[in-house]
Parts: C-alpha cells; structure tokens; sequence
C-alpha cells in the first residue's frame, strides 16, 4: 500500500441516509449546521484550539464535545483522538495536510452522534441489536451534517470513514483494501484504541499492553492494518496523548 494518498477521496452517496431517517420514527433528524451554531453561541466557552478552525466547525467540534462532557466515560474524547491520529500520521511520514486534516477530523469525528435519538449511545450496558444499528449510523449522520461546508470538504472521507475496516466488515460503506487511505487507517485505529483503554460503564478500561493484544487480533482477522497498529505502539511509547484543557 502506498502511503502518501490523500484525505480527499470521498465515496458516492445516493441519499439512502435521508430515505432510512424518514422511515425511521426512531431516528433523530440530523441537525442543519446554522442550528447547531445558533445552539452554541454564548453557551461554550473558547478553546485553546479553536483559532485553528473555521467558525462553523469550531462551532460544531465545540458542540460535539460538549456532548462528550455529558459523561465522565467520554469526556476529552474527541480532543485525545484528533492528537494521536495527528501524531500518528506524523510519524507515519504523511503530509502536514494530512495530518491537520486527521486534527480536524478527529475533533468531529463522533459529530453524528448529535442526530441520534436519546443518547442510545451512553447506555449503562451493551447495546441492543436495534440501538446498535442507530449508533452505526453516527458516521453518515456526521457527513451529511458537514458536507455543506467547504472548509470540511477535504476531511469528509475520514468523519464517514473511521468505523470502515480493512476486510469490508466495518460501515457505513463496507470499505476495504486500498479504498482505505492511511490517512483513514490512522484514524481508525486512533478511535479504537482510545476506546479500549478508557472505561465504560460495562467494562474496565483496557491496559496498553491488553489494547495492542486486542488490536493485533484485529489484524490477523484481517481487519485492520497491521502497520498501522504497530506505529501507533511506538507513538503511545514515546509519549503520552495531550488532553486539552
């Protein structure tokens, strides 16, 4: 696999998302980024990154991590996520844009989940069947809601793509092979091993050691790339993820 793609392949939608939301009466509608804006002004203090970023999606990541903040099992979430897939697409040698777009998309990455009914995805216990095919559908929901601005367009195939998987097992789109960028890879495997080592209310959090078992089993199943999670083993070595303030 070569390892210089770009961020900027999105796959073709054919609006199936729209036609499954209005059939679904359990399905929050997504909401239209100009309303999460008006939600969010004069209730969120600023961040340190948020100079970084267009208004709309400072907007947007604040509000996606406020949510974050409603349980102590997701807070700074977004934030370690978006650093260590920077981190990791640095020392996997992509481009400085690359890496500020994998930034970018780690801080909106879980932005879909705003469109999801409740908070199905907070539950005290393992999901059922049918929340877990709402929460799957966190990804598109986040794409369809920052697909309208242009300052996003280059980081959409990652918000899309973070739960896709090397064999075609993952969703929304069952990707696989060299459909995967690296770019996308170290976004995946910084969203998954983030949530194997911190806690939900059904389980522990996993130790570094129990996490790169875990991953690795991942890789021999085919699922995920193997150079992926053997880079990211050093990059967690060599220094702990920033947790913003």
């Amino acid at each position: 696999m070569h390892l210089t793609q770009s961020t900027q392949r999105t796959p073709s939608h054919d609006g199936r998302l729209e036609a499954r939301t209005a059939r679904d009466p359990r399905f929050g509608k997504a909401m239209d980024p100009k309303d999460l804006m008006t939600r969010l002004r004069g209730a969120l203090g600023a961040h340190d990154w948020a100079g970084q970023l267009e208004e709309p999606e400072a907007a947007l990541a604040r509000l996606a991590i406020t949510l974050e903040a409603r349980s102590e099992y997701t807070t700074g979430r977004s934030e370690r996520i978006a650093e260590l897939a920077r981190r990791l697409a640095a020392a996997w040698g992509l481009s400085r844009e690359d890496q500020r777009n994998l930034w970018r998309a780690g801080l909106l990455h879980d932005v879909g989940k705003l469109g999801l009914p409740g908070d199905c995805s907070a539950k005290s216990g393992p999901l059922s069947p049918d929340d877990r095919l709402l929460v799957e559908r966190h990804p598109e929901i986040g794409y369809e809601i920052c697909r309208s601005l242009p300052s996003l367009q280059t980081v959409l195939p990652l918000i899309r793509g973070h739960h896709e998987r090397l064999d075609g097992s993952g969703y929304p789109d069952g990707l696989r092979g060299e459909s995967l960028t690296p770019a996308l890879h170290c976004l995946i495997v910084a969203d998954y091993y983030d949530a194997l080592t911190h806690a939900r209310p059904y389980r522990r959090a996993l130790s570094q050691e129990e996490a790169f078992d875990m991953l690795r089993e991942e890789v021999g199943l085919g699922r995920l790339l193997e150079d992926s999670v053997e880079l990211l083993s050093h990059v967690v070595r060599e220094a702990p993820v920033v947790h913003f303030s």
